[in-house]
Parts: C-alpha cells; sequence; structure tokens
C-alpha cells in the first residue's frame, strides 16, 4: 500500500522520538520513498546549444513545438535553470539532479511541516477555533500519497487559518525552513540521494519543478500557487547561497541570464525550424523571420539577422566537431 503523509505523521506520534533522534528518525521514515524522484520536466526542455565549449556550456529553456509560455515565466524560468547548476561545465543532467534534489528536499519539508502542524491536538490544544482549524487543515494534507514524489512537489497545500491567514504556500515553510535546509547540508538521506548538492541548487532545483508545473496547471490559482513558490525558494536561495561577493556575482550573472533569455529562445527556435525548411542560411533566416512567434516579435530590431547568424554558428560548431 502507498504511504500518505498521514501514515508518517501517525508513526512520528507513536513512536514519538526524543528531540535529539529526530533528524535520524525522519532520515529512516524518507529512505524508502525517495527511489520516485526524478530530475523530469514536463513542460519545457532543456537543450545544450550546438556552439557550446565543454568548459562552457550553453543551455536553453526549450518551448516543444506548438506550446507557449508567458515571457515573465519563462525568463524566470531560463534564470532559474542556470540557477540549478554548480558550474558553467555543467550541462542538462547537472539541472535535472538538482530538480531531484530539489523535490526531494520538498517532501522532507513537507513531512516536517505536517508534523508541526498536527502537534497542537497531541499537545490537547483547548482553544476549539484552533482545533477545528487543525482538523479541517489535516483532511486536506494527511490523505496526500507519498507513492510519486514528483507529483507530490506539485500538490498545492496551504498552511493553517490559524497560522497565515494570508495562505502562504505550503511549498515553502516558514517556522522550520532553516532547521530542514540545515539538515540537508549536514547529511542523510535527502543529501545522499540529491548527489550532495548545495542547498541554493536544491531551492533552485525545486523552484524549476514548480514553474515547469505551473504551465501545465489547469486550474489558475494552483498554477499561481507554484509560481509564488518558485519565487520563496529562489529568495531562499539568495538568502542562503554563500558570502557577500559571491552573491553580488551571482546576481549579476544572473542579471544577465535574465536579460539574454528571450535571445536564447529565438535561436533555439530558429534551430529547430531551421531543419523543416531547404535553401541557404540567408533564405531560411528570412522566411523563419516572418513566421516568428509572437511571443518572440520584440525580441530583436533585425530578426533575420539574428537567426541567421545563429544558423552560420550553429552551422561552424557542427562542422569542427565532425572535423
Amino acid at each position: 500500500m502507498t504511504p500518505t503523509v498521514g501514515d508518517v505523521v501517525s508513526r512520528y506520534f507513536a513512536e514519538n522520538p526524543a528531540e535529539a533522534e529526530f533528524e535520524s528518525w525522519l532520515t529512516a521514515a524518507i529512505d524508502p520513498l525517495i527511489s520516485t524522484a526524478t530530475g523530469n520536466l514536463s513542460f519545457f526542455e532543456i537543450q545544450r546549444e550546438p556552439w557550446s565549449t565543454d568548459s562552457d556550456i550553453v543551455l536553453t529553456l526549450h518551448l516543444p513545438h506548438g506550446r507557449r509560455c508567458n515571457r515573465e515565466v519563462y525568463a524566470l524560468a531560463d534564470r532559474t535553470m542556470y540557477s540549478c547548476r554548480e558550474s558553467e561545465d555543467a550541462g542538462p543532467e547537472g539541472v535535472a539532479e538538482a530538480v531531484k534534489a530539489g523535490r526531494i528536499a520538498f517532501l522532507r519539508a513537507r513531512l516536517l511541516s505536517a508534523i508541526f502542524h498536527v502537534r497542537p491536538l497531541h499537545e490537547g490544544e483547548s482553544n476549539p477555533e484552533v482545533r477545528a482549524a487543525i482538523d479541517r487543515w489535516q483532511s486536506l494534507a494527511l490523505p496526500i500519497s507519498l507513492g510519486n514524489i514528483d507529483q507530490l512537489a506539485l500538490e498545492v497545500l496551504h498552511e493553517p487559518d490559524f497560522m497565515l491567514p494570508q495562505g502562504y504556500p505550503f511549498a515553502i515553510m516558514f517556522s522550520y525552513r532553516e532547521s530542514v535546509l540545515s539538515a540537508l547540508a549536514s547529511g542523510g538521506a535527502a543529501k545522499r540521494a540529491a548527489g550532495a548538492k548545495t542547498i541554493r541548487q536544491c531551492l533552485s532545483g525545486a523552484a524549476l519543478a514548480w514553474l515547469d508545473g505551473a504551465m501545465l496547471a489547469t486550474d489558475g490559482e494552483a498554477a499561481l500557487t507554484l509560481v509564488a513558490a518558485a519565487g520563496h525558494a529562489l529568495d531562499m536561495a539568495k538568502e542562503l547561497g554563500g558570502s557577500k561577493n559571491s552573491r553580488a556575482s551571482e546576481a549579476g550573472r544572473q542579471g544577465s541570464d535574465v536579460k539574454h533569455a528571450p535571445t536564447r529562445a529565438l535561436k533555439s527556435w530558429a534551430l529547430n525550424e531551421a531543419k523543416l525548411f531547404p535553401g541557404d542560411d540567408m533564405t531560411v533566416a528570412r522566411k523563419l523571420a516572418r513566421r516568428i512567434p509572437k511571443d518572440f516579435v520584440d525580441v530583436s530590431v533585425d530578426p533575420a539577422r539574428l537567426i541567421y547568424d545563429a544558423i552560420r554558428e550553429a552551422r561552424r560548431q557542427t562542422c569542427r566537431v565532425n572535423g
């Protein structure tokens, strides 16, 4: 039988581990569950550009043919993709590892937060309004399945009414966020399965998974919540990302990533579409310039030239690789 959040919460209160043993207890509870976590995305595709080098891999967040994405969400997702990488020589596989790490970290966060919110009932909470709020929250939270960690990360659930009346996303824990992140950094099943990713990479990976899920959400409020959760995760990544100098450097690099994200996306679209058209590079570039999706209309004042340069550069890189 597939375990639920409620099963793990019930086990915790039945076994009642000492505070000093809690981290090892939670690690043991997570171990059997993490095998379903992956680094796969469902909406976006991450591609390595053909002009990349081994020491400087250029990635593009690609939209499969026929899909459309809000430009602001795309720019945020593209920036987040680069935040997932350990270094400039990390390819799509490195981003996938960070997404997986983020999903595993979220599993730990959800279970810890659930235990925290249910605790008042087990400690004899006497306020009837608080007890009623916890009961309402439990009816939504405890039945959530732990059988698919990728799907778990997209389950939208807000904090209990008595905790945060504004309804902050459950995706980011507030009271326990530092303890969960420090636990992830110190070791245990989550870190082993995540390939020893940094806290920043875990948070960035979770954010990218949420942005990817938001683009496929059929409910507008659910999509908005996932985007908001991604924003919270990126804010935490910035806070916990390192020294002042490294943060400044990261901010500058991310600013550049955001600025050039639409250009990279247009080039990626053009290179994929160019395969379908016969003719010389300039002829193909002019044809594609007349077919640019509306999301890319304002990216360049001379799209034909931009596309032509991208096609030529890709051709040169291909020739170089093939000798």
